[in-house]
């Protein structure tokens, strides 16, 4: 997101503009570069406090007066800021472009570039960055081994991921470095290695919070409530206080595990330590919580103590309340959301087309499919396009649910034709029982579930001869 350039980073680029137009000519040439080091400075800063404000309006002028005053070409550390900066604005390929026109580049520059493609999520663009980096005969440091194990983690490539480690290992530089080391933690725990990330974790020397986070974090995100749970225990009993983000992990782990006693006491220490008014993510998290514990309303008394609320929060006790059928209060909150100036996005429409589906209203949800396409602009997704086809052949609309599925341009997604056949079974219609059924064991020839219920369907009807051809198909398929 970019943020509004503050009156204070106007100024000062202003003020440098200026000294540069002054300094720019031959007269005054000489007084500047006595000032060298103080106008060096003094852009760093403004670089730095640009990267910040993501404004890539002011971080062109920057760039303008250093590329006019010639401090760009005899600085290097104003290189390394620049193409940060550039990074940090979301502008990739300027910060590339500084990058190969600087006279200068070491693994300080290097580092800046690939921390840069990282920042934007540009995993494979970090990696080329190194190849490259290597190609030139640089070696990396701490701080590059870092982004570059982040890089991994946001391609979820395991396998490059360890090999950087064992280039770690054999330099020397494991156990040495507390950032390189959680790097090392998140990697494994984001490529789904579990058992890697506890095993680099607990040879850790010194563990901090953050090293905590992240290792709590990865079990939580594969759906290791138990896990994280009883290393949170263990991580109190070093003697260590959990922060906010600490906090939220852990109600997602009560919300995973349903443990609703233990997200009451999270909650009391939360309230206790006063961090609920100050953190809209903690607040969502504590939503989350009680709503997968079964407990929407009491999920509806956080929100409506939260300061400010966001898309993610309502978002939250939305899908709380469609997940038990609720849908009156669901229909509620999604009203009130929008009179507070928050719109719906694709996973609004997820919650309320379950819950319309899970209540058998046929009708809103098909309203609801409808109003997200024309009023909202929302292109339906997978999930959407499943929900309604769902809805339409439970409805008995099974002309409707085909027409919805030649919408989606695809026909090749078995859970729909799943969907299709459990409702055939549901309200006996043979012809379009046979139609998915084909469909059904096309995708997938050993799906006994879609054989079983056309064999039923069959026996509904009272052609049991057909249903006799079923079971020998299952039979030749080794499926009984």
């Amino acid at each position: 997101m970019v943020i509004p350039p503050s009156s204070e980073l106007r100024k000062r680029v202003s003020s440098l503009a200026s000294s540069v137009t002054i300094y720019g000519g031959s007269v005054h040439r000489e007084r500047f570069y006595k000032d060298a080091d103080a106008a060096g400075k003094f852009f760093l800063e403004s670089l730095k406090f640009c990267a910040k404000r993501r404004d890539l309006h002011q971080a062109c002028r920057l760039h303008a007066a250093l590329c006019t005053n010639g401090l760009l070409q005899k600085d290097p550390c104003i290189g390394s800021a620049l193409v940060n900066m550039y990074a940090r604005c979301g502008a990739l390929a300027k910060a590339q472009q500084v990058h190969i026109e600087i006279p200068y580049r070491d693994v300080v520059t290097w580092s800046a570039l690939i921390g840069g493609c990282v920042q934007q999520g540009e995993g494979n663009a970090a990696l080329d960055c190194y190849s490259q980096m290597q190609s030139e005969g640089f070696h990396p440091n701490e701080v590059t081994y870092s982004m570059l194990l982040k890089a991994c983690a946001i391609n979820r490539d395991i396998h490059k991921g360890t090999q950087i480690h064992d280039e770690i290992l054999r330099v020397g530089l494991s156990g040495k470095h507390a950032v390189l080391d959680t790097a090392l933690v998140d990697m494994y725990a984001k490529c789904g290695n579990l058992w890697k990330a506890q095993e680099v974790f607990d040879e850790l020397i010194a563990r901090d919070l953050i090293s905590w986070a992240v290792l709590l974090a990865g079990y939580v995100h594969h759906g290791k409530g138990v896990e994280a749970l009883e290393r949170y225990k263990r991580m109190k009993v070093e003697g260590l206080s959990p922060n906010a983000f600490i906090y939220a992990v852990i109600l997602k782990a009560c919300g995973i595990t349903r443990e609703i006693y233990k997200g009451k006491h999270i909650h009391d220490e939360i309230i206790s330590h006063q961090l609920l008014g100050s953190d809209i993510v903690l607040g969502t998290a504590l939503i989350d919580m009680y709503s997968k514990c079964g407990l929407p309303n009491k999920a509806h008394g956080v929100l409506e103590e939260l300061p400010f609320r966001n898309l993610v929060s309502w978002n939250s006790l939305i899908g709380g309340y469609a997940h038990l059928c609720e849908i009156d209060e669901a229909f509620h909150c999604f009203q009130q959301m929008q009179h507070e100036g928050i719109f719906p996005n694709e996973v609004t429409f997820i919650s309320m087309l379950h819950a319309c589906r899970h209540s058998g209203l046929e009708n809103e949800g098909e309203l609801v499919y409808v109003n997200m396409k024309t009023t909202y602009g929302i292109k339906p997704n997978l999930r959407h396009h499943i929900y309604m086809i769902d809805i339409l052949s439970h409805a008995g609309h099974f002309e409707k649910a085909m027409a919805a599925i030649e919408e989606m341009q695809t026909s090749d997604y078995l859970p729909i034709w799943s969907s299709i056949l459990g409702a055939c079974l549901k309200l006996g219609n043979l012809r379009v029982g046979r139609l998915a059924f084909e469909h059904a064991i096309s995708l997938d020839k050993s799906n006994a579930a879609a054989y079983s219920c056309m064999e039923k369907i069959y026996i509904t009807a009272g052609m049991y001869e057909e249903a006799q051809k079923i079971r020998d198909m299952m039979a030749n398929n080794m499926l009984f």
